[in-house]
């Protein structure tokens, strides 16, 4: 299932299911229902965050509990997008082993 994190943008054609909470969105990677994610950061009071999922993959791929996902990240958030970008190439390494810098 290809996944679109946001909560205010709308979700554009080539997805299956939009999603608006980082938690959902990590029952839905834990059930192994994600094969690709596009990520914004900033999903308002209490709806978590990009980062939040990100750190989530990588935790389950440092564990070997995660196959890999492709991912993108939509987020305006410069730092955010900084954040979630590093956490998903440590999953990446953990996933086809050291293969970025």
């Amino acid at each position: 299932m290809r996944i679109w994190l946001d909560d205010t943008r709308p979700m554009p054609d080539g997805f299956d299911l939009a999603v608006d909470n980082e938690f959902l969105l990590e029952v839905l990677i834990s059930n192994g229902k994600v094969s690709h994610l596009s990520l914004d950061n900033d999903l308002g009071i209490g709806n978590g965050s990009g980062y939040g999922v990100a750190c989530f993959i990588e935790k389950l791929a440092a564990n070997g509990m995660l196959n890999p996902i492709s991912w993108e990240i939509h987020t305006s958030n410069p730092a955010a997008r900084k954040q979630i970008e590093q956490a998903l190439h440590n999953a990446e390494k953990f996933w086809y082993g050291n293969i970025r810098s």
